[in-house]
């Protein structure tokens, strides 16, 4: 539930992040599911720095990295508004600090003018 799937055309499959099965507990997993196979891979990425729900992912095709974005998580439990850079072909995940944790929120990613 609230997941978000993301299409990673270098590899040709999506990426599947956070979500929850019942809206009290996000999760950080990130699941890979193969077009071409119609299956899920068995080789595991690691999990989401934070765990995640009504989170946004988008790939980013000028870097190859797929930007990870909100979570439900409150300020009272002490969690730092961050985003997450997630790498799918080296599976390195690195956290940047946002100014203020988001949700029901939506992202664009603006194409680039390659000539």
């Amino acid at each position: 539930m609230s997941s978000q799937s993301t299409y990673i055309p270098t590899g040709d499959f999506i990426l599947i992040t956070g979500g929850s099965v019942d809206e009290l507990h996000p999760s950080d997993t990130i699941q890979k599911y193969l077009v071409a196979n119609h299956s899920f891979a068995t080789d595991a990425f690691p999990s989401l720095k934070i765990k995640r729900l009504l989170q946004t992912a988008d790939f980013l095709p000028l870097s190859g990295v797929v930007l990870v974005t909100g979570t439900t998580l409150s300020a009272s439990t002490g969690q730092q508004p961050s985003a997450e850079l997630f790498n799918p072909v080296t599976g390195e995940i690195r956290s940047i600090a946002m100014i203020r944790n988001r949700r029901y929120h939506t992202s664009t990613v603006i194409p680039s003018t390659d000539d």
